[in-house]
């Protein structure tokens, strides 16, 4: 796997192309696993917009530009996923992107996550796009944080039970699988996902 030998923090980029002119929609700040299984590398949560510096965003966006003229891409949604090694500083010399993978589809969640931050309607440019229509220009200025969150534990579960008791206007959007008498076990892929939740969170606010 990539991830096994790829440095730097993950990101995923979603794009729409219509007529070989693109867009870049958001770049998604990927959350992995920790602790025991973390070779696994498990996405846990996917939060739009990215919290990258100005210099960051425009770097990784220009890369990613270059990998779909590479790849010929001229309609339809592209999510690219990514490694991104920076010092912190700014110095474009010193960031290197690594691409893991891409696909030409609309990443999974994205739709929802890019309409609760940016008010997109990331399936109607999609349509759009497929029919071969000219594209407006995407809003880029991020209205709120969305955040999703997947159910894998225990207490991953007993975390969404509580926030939905405290605090559920932050709560969405939602799909829960879980009894209460479900028995959690190890999960190796996003398929063993107990269910999942978007959270939408103040610019303002931090969404740790």
């Amino acid at each position: 796997m990539a991830e096994e030998v790829l440095k730097g923090k993950q990101f995923s980029v979603e794009t729409i192309s219509s007529h070989g002119k693109h867009q870049i929609v958001t770049i998604t700040e990927e959350y992995l696993r920790e602790g025991e299984f973390a070779d696994d590398f498990l996405e846990t949560q996917h939060l739009v917009p990215a919290r990258v510096t100005n210099c960051e965003k425009d770097f990784i966006e220009n890369e990613i530009i270059k990998v779909l003229n590479a790849f010929d891409i001229n309609f339809g949604a592209s999510h690219i996923e990514v490694k991104f090694e920076t010092d912190g500083g700014g110095d474009f010399e010193k960031c290197k992107l690594s691409v893991i993978e891409i696909a030409t589809r609309v990443g999974g969640w994205r739709d929802v996550l890019v309409y609760y931050s940016y008010n997109i309607d990331y399936l109607q440019l999609l349509i759009q796009s497929s029919l071969k229509q000219e594209l407006k220009k995407v809003n880029t200025k991020a209205e709120n944080f969305c955040l999703v969150k997947m159910i894998f534990t225990k207490e991953d579960y007993e975390f969404y039970k509580k926030l939905k008791a405290l605090k559920p206007q932050m709560i969405v959007k939602e799909r829960i699988y879980v009894k209460n008498d479900e028995e959690f076990s190890y999960s190796s892929s996003l398929m063993d996902s107990k269910g999942y939740y978007y959270l939408k969170i103040s610019k303002d606010e931090d969404p740790e």
